[in-house]
């Protein structure tokens, strides 16, 4: 059985072999004009698919001068806080997962409000105003987008 996430649409993102990071709501806005949404992780399956994601592009082979070892997802502290929550509004408990890395999140207080995930497909606090990159989560039969 698929999960929603064997379907990610990897916006790490890749365009004639450059590479292009975004703050947390251009990602957003990115995924949601191309039909999805920033990628929400909802069990250790999903989180695995997400690992393999970030196996496909070793950090090497990225280009910028942004952070490659994590990538913005779709959860935030809700109101700026430490209250963590899908953009679709469930706590991530709720969601069916919620594993952050050791010391994570580790910010939340000084501006550490947006949700991201490391390769290890562990989760992370992250800058929202930074831009790294990204992945987006739509539908298989959600028509391209040109």
């Amino acid at each position: 059985m698929l999960t929603p996430l064997d379907n990610a649409l990897r916006r790490v993102v890749h365009n004639h072999e450059r590479y292009v990071a975004r703050t947390f709501s251009g990602a957003h806005f990115a995924c949601s004009a191309e039909g999805g949404h920033l990628a929400i992780i909802k069990s250790d399956a999903e989180a695995a698919v997400l690992k393999k994601v970030f196996a496909k592009y070793p950090v090497a082979k990225i280009l910028g001068s942004f952070k490659k070892d994590v990538a913005f997802v779709g959860f935030h502290g809700w109101a700026e806080s430490s209250d963590w929550r899908t953009i679709h509004g469930q706590t991530l408990q709720e969601a069916g997962y919620s594993k952050f890395a050791s010391g994570e999140p580790s910010n939340s207080t000084t501006g550490e409000f947006c949700g991201g995930i490391c390769r290890s497909a562990l989760l992370n606090d992250l800058a929202c105003e930074k831009p790294i990159a990204f992945i987006c989560q739509k539908k298989r039969d959600f028509p391209p987008v040109c």
